[in-house]
């Protein structure tokens, strides 16, 4: 699918020039943001949605899920044994992050 130039136009400037100023005990700082989107801005949900969807929708192994809430996700898994336990995680993580993270660059 073909994304419009001006809607990327409009995506690119959303996460251009990005600071956040704060103050501290020794006066007012400032910090470039060079990631994630704006926090309380309208279109921060669907742009998660849209980045999060692949990975909350990978087939994982029996015992173990995935839930996305606010802007985190978390892995949860169940086994008969701690060992068991530790396999079903690591298969997992190393599926999302060769199926998912390794197409977003995310990790």
């Amino acid at each position: 699918m073909r994304v419009p130039d001006y809607l990327c136009r409009i995506l690119k400037n959303y996460f251009q020039n990005r600071v956040l100023v704060y103050e501290t005990n020794v006066g007012q700082r400032s910090f470039r943001v060079t990631a994630g989107v704006p926090q309380g801005s309208i279109l921060g949900p669907t742009l998660w949605n849209a980045m999060y969807n692949g990975v909350l929708t990978l087939k994982l192994p029996a015992g173990v899920i995935i839930v996305g809430f606010a802007d985190d996700v978390v892995l949860a898994v169940s086994g008969e044994s701690i060992d068991e336990v530790e396999v079903l995680v690591t298969e997992a993580i190393e599926q999302v992050s060769l199926s998912w993270g390794s197409l977003t660059t995310l990790s």
